[in-house]
């Protein structure tokens, strides 16, 4: 989710250039920026697990989609809602 690296970098956790990022992405082939709808909601308020909102935006599309996260997230991770790598 492209608000989640927006967050993570603001906090200074990773530095990187965004302008870069965006650029890659939209030059990108295999990528594909999702929009937020009906199906996406209904997802949200049933991961009750996720206790952030960004999480749950970000495993509800990984359901929708049928694809598995990379992530360090612990919580994600523990809730066992989807395959997780790394």
């Amino acid at each position: 989710m492209i608000a989640e690296i927006i967050f993570i970098l603001e906090s200074g956790k990773v530095k990187t250039d965004l302008e870069e990022i965006l650029k890659r992405i939209e030059e990108s082939e295999n990528f594909e920026i999702c929009p937020l709808g009906v199906e996406q909601l209904h997802c949200l308020k049933e991961q009750v697990k996720i206790s952030e909102m960004h999480d749950r935006l970000i495993v509800c599309e990984a359901l929708i989609h049928n694809a598995k996260l990379v992530t360090k997230d612990k919580e994600i991770k523990d809730a066992g809602i989807v395959k997780v790598i790394w």
